[in-house]
């Protein structure tokens, strides 16, 4: 299982690396999103109570990164992470990607989300 020092470090480096600000950036609020631990060729070899349980553990270790966004200075809602408002500048959707790339390699899937004004 992943653990939150692992989680924090990979947070922590998505920020601080550079290389993501090559992404889409536009006016709009934007939010990362927890998303589903199954793939759609999960949905074909799990059988109804493996999904059930990867989604459980999937949840689990989604909140507790939520947990250190929010330590991180990030508002959480429900099963969003609000990041910031980006006003065409590309900082905050490229921080959200950033992010999202970081714990998908720890096997933590969020979607990256811009609500335009």
């Amino acid at each position: 299982m992943t653990t939150k020092t692992e989680i924090k470090k990979a947070i922590v480096q998505a920020l601080e690396s550079p290389a993501h600000l090559n992404c889409y950036g536009g006016c709009a609020r934007i939010y990362l999103e927890v998303s589903s631990a199954l793939s759609i060729d999960d949905l074909f070899k799990l059988n109804k109570r493996e999904q059930n349980t990867a989604e459980r553990k999937h949840k689990k270790v989604a909140a507790t990164a939520m947990e250190i966004l929010e330590t991180l200075g990030f508002k959480t809602i429900g099963s969003r992470v609000y990041i910031g408002y980006d006003n065409g500048t590309k900082i905050e959707y490229s921080k959200a990607c950033a992010i999202k790339d970081g714990l998908k390699g720890l096997g933590i899937h969020f979607l990256v989300e811009a609500k335009e004004d």
